[in-house]
């Protein structure tokens, strides 16, 4: 191991633990660069690739011009019930919206695309019950809580039915999508829902405004109909430090 590589981790691990101990709490500038130069007698490269690795690990904030800090909890933090999905659909307001101002926070979304005639992905076309490459219309959503990005939604719905419909116009939809797919499909009954931790891509971290380090949930939701019958997946990616979940399963 070269001494560059050995200080860069001493460095590293020496500011973790005083972070991890509290040392160094939620807020707190870390020692300078010249400090740390200085300290460990290396030079400012070494210290600055050593506050990467922390920044990579999600421990420190690091901003052109600004010093680094250790990361702070997150301001907004939003619970999703399932059970709440009916309730909110039965007062014809969009889920989002709905759950964040029970948390007293101010929710907007924001339509980034919307495509018709699209050839399904492979995983949604499975879903769907539909061939490879059959035509689906796709929405793509930003959901903003206290104007931070906190989430990502990408609806696909079966061209056969939602082409030509307000699903595949770019506007918000009075009411929400659900509630237009339940008055053009009927009753949605069940809903299959897959959720993975994992570590967000170069364009969602832009997206959701992400320091390095934070994972985020992707969630894929299948609904379907009373008679088991899928009706449209809905694919969410929300930044894990804001949420939380709660199902409840009958037994």
């Amino acid at each position: 191991m070269s001494t560059v590589t050995s200080r860069r981790e001493r460095i590293a691990a020496d500011l973790r633990a005083a972070i991890l101990d509290g040392r160094y709490g939620p807020g707190d500038a870390l020692p300078s660069a010249s400090e740390l130069c200085s300290r460990y007698s290396t030079s400012r490269v070494t210290v600055r690739r050593a506050l990467e690795t922390l920044h990579a690990d999600g421990l420190i904030d690091m901003r052109q011009g600004a010093v680094p800090r250790v990361r702070t909890e997150p301001s907004v933090r939003i619970a999703i019930v399932a059970a709440d999905w009916r309730r909110h659909r039965d007062a014809g307001r969009p889920g989002f919206d709905a759950t964040v101002a029970e948390h007293g926070i101010i929710g907007r979304q924001e339509i980034l695309d919307v495509q018709d005639q699209v050839a399904a992905p492979g995983h949604i076309a499975a879903e769907l019950h539909l061939d490879d490459g059959d035509a689906v219309v796709m929405r793509l959503v930003r959901m903003f809580a206290d104007e931070q990005p906190v989430r990502m939604a990408r609806s696909w719905f079966p061209a056969s039915w939602a082409s030509g419909t307000a699903l595949a116009e770019r506007r918000r939809i009075r009411g929400s999508a659900a509630r237009l797919v339940e008055e053009l499909r009927g009753p949605l009954a069940t809903s299959w829902i897959d959720l993975e931790g994992r570590n967000a891509s170069d364009k969602e971290r832009e997206l959701l405004k992400l320091a390095r380090g934070v994972t985020v949930v992707h969630t894929t939701t299948t609904f379907e109909d009373r008679y088991g019958n899928p009706v449209y997946v809905q694919e969410e990616i929300s930044d894990a430090s804001r949420h939380s979940w709660r199902f409840r399963v009958e037994l």
